[in-house]
Parts: C-alpha cells; sequence; structure tokens
C-alpha cells in the first residue's frame, strides 16, 4: 500500500508541474497533491495521509522555489481536517467527499495563503486569494472524488488478495 500511495504521490506531483497552467477545473487550476492527499485521508484515515502530505508538500515546494514547508504545512492541515470529519461521521459515502475535500482544501488555501504572506513577506491581494483558495476547494471537492475511488478499489483488490 505505501508503494502505491508513494507512486501515486509522484506521478500527481509531476502532472500537476508538468501541465503548464494545468488543465482548468471549473475554471481554476486543479490541485492534483491536494486532491490525492483528501482522498487518501477519506478512504484510509489520517495517519498515511500526514506521511503523504508532507512528501507531497515537500516535493511541491523544492519543485516551487518559494517558502519551504508552505505547501507541507497547508497538506497536513487538510489531511487533518478531512481524518478528523471522516473519523466522525458514522458513514464513509461518496456524498461525504464532496463537502469534506472542499472544507479539506479551504483549510490548504488559507494555511498556503497565511504562511506565504508571514515567511514570504509576500503581499496577499484579494484576488490571488480568491483564486487560491477557490482553486483549493474545487481541487479537494471534486477531484478527489476519482482518486478516492480509485484507492478503494485497490485497497478491496489488496484485501482480496490477502485472503487468498
Amino acid at each position: 500500500m505505501a508503494l502505491t500511495g508513494f507512486g501515486a504521490l509522484v506521478l500527481a506531483t509531476f502532472l500537476q508541474l508538468a501541465l503548464p497552467g494545468g488543465v482548468p477545473v471549473l475554471g481554476m487550476e486543479p490541485n492534483l497533491v491536494l486532491a490525492l492527499i483528501v482522498a487518501w485521508a477519506w478512504v484510509h484515515g489520517p495517519r498515511w495521509a500526514f506521511v503523504w502530505a508532507v512528501l507531497g508538500g515537500l516535493l511541491l515546494d523544492l519543485s516551487g522555489g518559494g517558502v519551504l514547508g508552505v505547501h507541507a504545512l497547508g497538506l497536513l492541515g487538510a489531511a487533518y481536517l478531512v481524518g478528523l470529519l471522516r473519523s466522525l461521521s458514522h458513514s464513509h459515502t461518496w456524498a461525504l467527499t464532496i463537502p469534506t475535500g472542499g472544507l479539506g482544501g479551504a483549510l490548504y488555501g488559507v494555511v498556503v495563503m497565511g504562511a506565504l504572506h508571514l515567511f514570504g513577506g509576500e503581499a496577499v491581494t484579494w484576488q490571488l486569494a480568491v483564486g487560491v483558495i477557490g482553486s483549493a476547494i474545487s481541487s479537494g471537492a471534486i477531484l478527489s472524488i476519482p482518486f478516492a475511488l480509485l484507492f478503494t478499489v485497490l485497497r478491496q483488490g489488496l484485501g482480496q488478495r490477502r485472503a487468498s
């Protein structure tokens, strides 16, 4: 399972960085790493999502040339919130993935914008904040569903393989 998560994380990071300007989803640039972390936290819980959040955040930070740890901090917050909401819900239905992922994405966006303002000294404009937070919400809410479905299928396949 760890190898699957790491491979998915590297692929998501590569695709996110390789597509200049990204492929717009609802008019906003998607954050594939955030969607992956949200889906992982929803399907598997927060423990491994924390590991992937730190690794994915560091990959994004090292490739972007910004302040080291900003994305990792934001992804950790999103993984924690989604994992907490998952543990509080009595049913792990797919309908809850959308609002939970949106909340995780919003927290990620707020943390990244705040950290850039505090540590990077960048002026945060209203337009920039709306763009970053809106993109994070759409990534967490919409793009996490395909990843969550994939992780569920892989998890069930591994469970069947172990049983036999």
